[in-house]
């Protein structure tokens, strides 16, 4: 994206996580530093130092304008004004309709790119010109008249690293293929760090170790994996909801699943189904299921599926060593 490289520090609601990581990736795959506080912190941590120390080290921060982001009691607060008031380079990019009335008045007049209603090529687009504003070019530009060659790929394009996978630009351009879940719940607030939490868990591993939201009965379990389903939805090809109560109905959900991928034989049966589809599913990343109310670690643990993508189960039973994880506390 640039001659050379800089580091930046990206400034986010917890709501817009999803943006963040693909800025971040984006930045990193062209050469530049990047602080990200759900890559580069570690539970325990100072909050405030480590925010300090971040801005300090930073050549720019990148903040990422949303109605999230300016709602009170966030920390998004403490970092742009920081940025202002040290005269830090602030590079604002909206990932939604804001007017001016929308920002506070310090902020109202600063040019900002716009990553909202844009595919991902022309959002890389609008990123790189963010970041390299007021620069010149390094080679001649084109000659107006010429028509690049069908096919071409822009110069600058990112090469996705070995081993990560590339994370998708976020919003409603690419939603996953297969869907069965229930519907958003409109009244959820709150529980920020209990969704990045569980965003953290869930992404740290490069094979699919099953995470297990466990409490008694009414604390919320359910109404956080359904929210994390929704939030992060664009980030999978396959999301599947699955009510796990009575795990010898779990081959059936399965079959199911297998059904809406073409795999299912009308013949087979709904184990041999569900195994074909667990199958199926150790070729693939991308994927989410969510076995809500599980209960038996034992009955559940042979339809766990072994692929890297991701499971989520929520229970009552704190007993899930050995099967599957919490989400780091």
């Amino acid at each position: 994206m640039t001659d050379h490289a800089q580091q930046f520090f990206i400034s986010y609601a917890g709501t817009d996580r999803a943006w963040a990581e693909w800025v971040g990736w984006h930045l990193e795959q062209a050469g530049h530093r990047v602080i990200l506080d759900v890559w580069d912190w570690r539970t325990g941590d100072n909050l405030v130092q480590r925010m300090d120390e971040a801005l300090e080290r930073a050549d720019a921060v990148i903040a990422l304008f949303s109605t999230s982001y300016f709602e009170d009691e966030r920390w998004t607060t403490e970092e742009w004004t920081a940025a202002v008031a040290h005269r830090d380079r602030l590079i604002p990019l909206a990932l939604e309709p804001l007017t001016t009335s929308d920002l506070p008045r310090v902020l109202a007049a600063k040019l900002r790119k716009n990553l909202h209603g844009l595919d991902e090529s022309a959002a890389l687009t609008a990123l790189r010109e963010a970041v390299n504003s007021g620069s010149r070019p390094s080679v001649p530009p084109p000659f107006p008249g010429t028509v690049p060659a069908a096919g071409a790929l822009p110069a600058a394009a990112p090469v996705p690293a070995a081993g990560r996978n590339r994370p998708r630009l976020p919003g409603s351009a690419e939603q996953p293929r297969v869907w069965s879940v229930r519907r958003r719940n409109p009244d959820f607030a709150g529980r920020e760090t209990e969704i990045a939490r569980l965003r953290e868990s869930l992404m740290q591993e490069s094979k699919a170790v099953p995470q297990a939201l466990h409490g008694m009965g009414g604390v919320g379990k359910t109404q956080l994996a359904l929210e994390y389903a929704h939030r992060f939805a664009d980030q999978y090809d396959v999301v599947w909801w699955i009510d796990a109560e009575q795990p010898d109905e779990i081959p059936v959900h399965y079959t199911e699943l297998a059904h809406r991928l073409g795999l299912a034989k009308p013949d087979a049966g709904a184990e041999a189904n569900a195994r074909a589809l667990l199958s199926h599913l150790d070729t693939l990343d991308r994927w989410l299921l969510i076995l809500d109310n599980a209960e038996d670690p034992a009955q559940v643990e042979p339809w766990l599926a072994q692929g890297p993508g991701h499971t989520l189960i929520t229970s009552r039973n704190p007993n899930w060593a050995g099967t599957a994880r919490a989400p780091h506390p």
